[in-house]
């Protein structure tokens, strides 16, 4: 694991954390638990949106994964991880 920080996807406020292969989204509820994973190799754009609030949107494939609740120092960080980490660069 490379970085790990606290987030929003949507209502569900979780974990997000970054590989040298992928992102990990996970979020826990009362009755249940959820784990989205997505390779690297799969990721078709990273685009963050500053502003009063910073949203992280992951693009994989047809979906999109909205990440927000990070203050701007970490969307950067985790922005530019995911995108040096997706060229194949180790930061």
């Amino acid at each position: 694991i490379i970085k790990v920080a606290s987030c929003t996807a949507g209502t569900k406020a979780g974990t997000i954390a970054i590989t040298n292969k992928r992102i990990i989204f996970s979020h826990k509820s009362m009755f249940a638990s959820e784990l989205k994973e997505f390779k690297l190799s799969n990721i078709k754009s990273v685009n963050l949106e500053s502003g009063m609030t910073n949203t992280l949107k992951i693009k994989v494939g047809s979906n999109e994964l909205a990440l927000s609740a990070l203050d701007k120092d970490t969307a950067e960080e985790l922005a530019d991880l995911i995108k040096s980490r997706k060229k194949g660069k180790k930061r």
